[in-house]
């Protein structure tokens, strides 16, 4: 009775006020999919239409789509509208009706023209949108359900042929040409069992296991063959996942599990990616008083911020000091300077909290008129030309720029080694070049063959030793005598050489060529790798590479990723490829159910970024914002308890929609929890006063202002 009495009071209110009211039939706007595949670097028009159109005065509309792929180069006016005000940047189209009455038609509203960018990627992109103040001459607002497009872009595929066998079943089924690499749907038997036989799946050989799943993994052209099994039984399998902590299965009334396999969380989600079972929670990463911990599963950030981590030692400028946090810069116990005892001569002026010098030491004016001859002040010895120079000092002990001479000259410092040339030798002071000792040379014994005639005082060579004429005629292979070593092309070389062991300069070969000397590093090209001679660049151990996958970089909901095919023997490396977007998936509030009469609103959460938010559809119909609150975290919506209550009970579809793409996922809407009524006897009371207000809200003349029209 509740319920009822504050639904009357709220139709009496919304009536006496005056509220303007949707108009009464829904429009439906489609951005049209081309039927065409585009490749890089064409241009494409996609055409915006409006449906089932009520009536139009003013409309706006905000596109969206993927910036790295497409660029918006012009909007152009459809024929159901007047006037078009376009913003290119922004994505923007104002439309408004031409003249005074309403645009009734329908049609197109306006063609996007957009140009693939040569970098795009083969795949399909989202065109999404948003239609705000829409609304007829009486301003009314025009009730809107709309449909985002799909600009395809084609890349190059490789295609095989896919064929079928009876495997003892009769019939035929044909070939089936130009199949992508890539999951291929498996089609239902077109075969005639054997007698007693019914058909179990598809296989890869004769024999083999039946291929699981309804995809086929195409790589190459391939023959699928018919598996048969005993007519047993008729399975019916359940369309809901069955699972255990480590599988899920296709489960028939009898027991029998298909379609067993293993849980994966390839996109990092938490949940299994096939049957949607939550695998795992955050964990790991360390939380930073700037940044959340990153979950070491999916990525994503969660939990709380950490506390500021401040340093103990002060930072300051002239004026104050304070702790800093090491990570963040947040500043705490910020203060003046406080001053300590003035400055003097000698000693600075320091703030008795972190040091800081606000005043330096005075200092004093030096006056350089000491004359010290201590070691200090020394510039440059005493030597036996020049007097020893000081610097002059000042009374502070403080060392000048000029000089002064002082002493005496010092004595020569003559050389132990004599000094020489042809006919004499002499001791020389090393500063001034002075001789004493000078005598001529003492000849020794007369020169020989092998020794020279020398002074018997200095050693000075007199006379060179007289020699002998060399013969150079034996063939010593000692590795004195080599002039190269032997390699893979060529022996070994040596000099030719005199009985008195002497080097000549012509040469011979002796000995074998040797084997090849390999490059411990590959060398390589786009095919093949291979190890050279350092020699003479023979190629040996040559093979084709042997490609495996390296992933660069994960791909996330945002972000692509990259990978790159790597040889695992000589390191060789193709040029990196893009990896598609993760789609977005609803992380929070999965299969969510709400109680008729319930006062809380139904929060959902998308992993999508925030700033990528498009629309809310439920039911695959988009939904007004009124009707919801969004905020960030990625993104979050809130379907409010007054619309939810609008919905039949049952089964419902919702959809976040996003630039990067649809995450959607289930709720239910059940039935009042309700109370027996007390027996209250003035319920009839209350009814009375709901019709009396009705009619008073009735009878008030509403005002409808006119909204201006603006470009």
């Amino acid at each position: 009775m509740k319920k009822i009495l504050t639904f009357i009071i709220i139709i009496a209110m919304t009536l006496s006020l005056g509220i303007p009211a949707f108009a009464a039939t829904p429009a439906t706007v489609t951005v049209a999919s081309p039927t065409t595949a585009v490749n890089p670097g064409d241009t494409v028009d996609v055409a915006v239409t409006i449906a089932d159109n009520p009536g139009m005065d003013v409309m706006k509309l905000k596109f969206s789509y993927d910036t790295a792929a497409l660029t918006l180069k012009d909007i152009e006016l459809g024929s159901v509208m007047g006037i078009l005000t376009k913003n290119l940047d922004k994505a923007v189209a104002l439309l408004e009706a031409a003249g005074t009455a309403n645009a009734t038609g329908n049609g197109t509203l306006v063609t996007l023209k957009f140009e693939v960018k040569s970098t795009a990627a083969a795949g399909n992109y989202t065109i999404g949108f948003l239609v705000s103040d829409a609304v007829n001459r009486n301003e009314e607002r025009v009730a809107l359900t709309t449909q985002a497009g799909t600009v395809s872009v084609a890349g190059p595929v490789t295609i095989y042929t896919v064929r079928f066998n009876a495997n003892g079943g009769t019939g035929t089924m044909a070939d089936v040409t130009g199949v992508p690499a890539g999951a291929y749907t498996l089609p239902a038997n077109g075969f005639t069992a054997p007698a007693g036989k019914q058909f179990k799946g598809w296989s890869t050989g004769a024999s083999g296991a039946v291929i699981a799943g309804t995809t086929y993994n195409v790589t190459g052209d391939v023959t699928l063959y018919a598996i048969w099994e005993n007519k047993t039984h008729t399975h019916t399998y359940n369309t809901t996942w069955s699972t255990d902590e480590t599988n899920h299965w296709h489960e028939c009334t009898c027991g029998d599990k298909k379609d067993l396999a293993a849980h994966v969380d390839a996109n990092k989600d938490h949940n299994c990616d096939v049957c949607g079972k939550k695998m795992s929670d955050h964990t790991g990463g360390t939380a930073t008083c700037k940044d959340k911990a990153t979950c070491t599963i999916c990525g994503q950030k969660y939990g709380d911020l950490a506390a500021h981590n401040y340093k103990t030692e002060w930072s300051k400028d002239k004026n104050k000091h304070w702790h800093e946090c090491s990570v963040c810069g947040d500043k705490k116990d910020v203060a003046a300077h406080t001053p300590g005892a003035p400055a003097t001569e000698t000693t600075p002026q320091t703030c008795t909290i972190c040091g800081y010098v606000i005043k330096a030491a005075l200092g004093h004016t030096h006056n350089f008129n000491q004359k010290n001859t201590s070691e200090t002040y020394l510039k440059s010895a005493a030597t036996c030309t020049k007097k020893a120079v000081y610097y002059y000092s000042c009374t502070c002990g403080e060392k000048g720029t000029e000089t002064f001479e002082s002493g005496d000259l010092a004595a020569h410092n003559y050389k132990t080694e004599w000094s020489k040339d042809s006919t004499k030798h002499w001791h020389e002071c090393s500063v001034c070049g002075n001789k004493k000792d000078e005598a001529a040379h003492t000849p020794g014994a007369a020169a020989t063959e092998t020794t020279p005639q020398t002074c018997t005082t200095c050693g000075y060579v007199i006379k060179e030793a007289i020699g002998h004429v060399h013969s150079y005629t034996e063939k010593n292979t000692d590795a004195k005598y080599l002039k190269s070593a032997a390699t893979c092309t060529a022996k070994a070389v040596y000099y030719y050489s005199c009985s008195c062991g002497e080097k000549g300069t012509e040469t011979f070969e002796s000995g074998e060529t040797l084997a090849h000397t390999w490059e411990t590093k590959w060398a390589n090209n786009d095919s093949k790798h291979w190890h050279e001679c350092t020699v003479c660049k023979t190629k040996g151990d040559e093979a084709d590479h042997a490609f495996e996958w390296k992933l660069d970089k994960e791909a996330t909901v945002t972000e692509a990723g990259v990978k790159h095919e790597e040889c695992k023997v000589c390191g060789y490396k193709k040029t990196a490829i893009a990896i598609d977007k993760l789609a977005p998936s609803i992380i929070d509030g999965r299969n969510a159910k709400w109680n008729k009469g319930g006062e809380n609103n139904l929060t959902f959460k998308s992993d999508a970024a925030f700033s990528d938010f498009v629309e809310v559809l439920v039911d695959g119909k988009t939904i007004t914002a009124e009707n919801y609150e969004k905020r960030e975290g990625s993104i979050i919506i809130e379907l409010k308890a007054s619309y939810l209550e609008t919905l039949a009970e049952g089964e419902h579809t919702l959809t976040i929609r996003s630039a990067s793409g649809d995450a959607t996922t289930k709720f239910t809407v059940e039935a009042e929890i309700v109370s027996p009524p007390t027996g209250s006897t003035n319920v009839w009371v209350w009814i009375i006063i709901g019709v009396v207000a009705l009619g008073v809200g009735a009878a008030v003349d509403v005002f409808i202002i006119r909204k201006r029209k603006t470009a």
